[in-house]
């Protein structure tokens, strides 16, 4: 029997931090960031669709972007909400008609995401029903309120998450149906998740698995590239 396994790919936010210009859709060696996103999990050859939230208004922009990967029909398109919470939630109900087993989900602004990371989190989400990648903070973290510095955390109890970050479909799309009637921001899908009570297997992330975030990273991301 064919396995039901699809990713989302988040591209729907404003970019504000990188000064407005859709970041998701600048191009490095000719081609856009959001096509190396998705081309790792293509080459994978792990999912049976792969959904991507866009604007409504610049899926034409996407569609060329990503003309040389839509042509096997496994890229399908799905309008944003006004929050990553929201476009997810809305990727996921896109999605609910192929009933899957399991969605990675994934930040469209980190392109060097590698097949080797997101066959780990696969795997990892199939042993555990769910798994994401964290890596070590290396800078000592500080709770600052009101401009000044009012907590220490221990950096040896802290872990950067990246993406992308896998779950079991139905139970990851019953917890944001939940997290829809709490008013609050969640950050990602983990903290989503752990409304449900369930548990999280960690897996080791990748340094160079970067979040295209202020203009600054486009300077690495052009590096990367060469």
């Amino acid at each position: 029997m064919e396995k039901n396994y699809v990713a989302l790919i988040t591209a729907a936010g404003d970019s504000r931090r990188i000064g407005g210009e859709k970041k998701e859709l600048i191009k490095v060696d000719g081609k856009a960031i959001i096509y190396y996103a998705a081309l790792s999990f293509v080459k994978t050859e792990l999912f049976k669709a792969i959904f991507i939230t866009c604007q409504p208004e610049l899926e034409d922009e996407f569609r060329k972007s990503l003309e040389e990967l839509t042509s096997s029909n496994i890229i399908k398109f799905v309008p944003g909400g006004k929050t990553r919470q929201e476009s997810v939630f809305f990727g996921l109900k896109a999605m609910e008609y192929l009933n899957p087993e399991i969605v990675l989900i994934h930040d469209g602004a980190r392109p060097f995401v590698t097949e080797n990371l997101i066959k780990n989190i696969f795997d990892g989400t199939l042993k555990y029903g769910a798994c994401a990648p964290l890596i070590p903070v290396v800078d000592s973290v500080k709770i600052v309120e009101n401009n000044s510095i009012v907590g220490h955390p221990r950096r040896q109890t802290l872990m950067g998450i990246q993406t992308p970050q896998g779950f079991t479909y139905p139970e990851i799309f019953e917890c944001h149906k939940k997290a829809k009637n709490i008013e609050k921001s969640f950050t990602d899908d983990t903290e989503i998740y752990s409304l449900c009570g369930k548990n999280i297997h960690i897996a080791d992330g990748e340094r160079g698995n970067i979040k295209i975030t202020y203009p600054d990273d486009m300077k690495i991301c052009i590096k990367h590239r060469k």
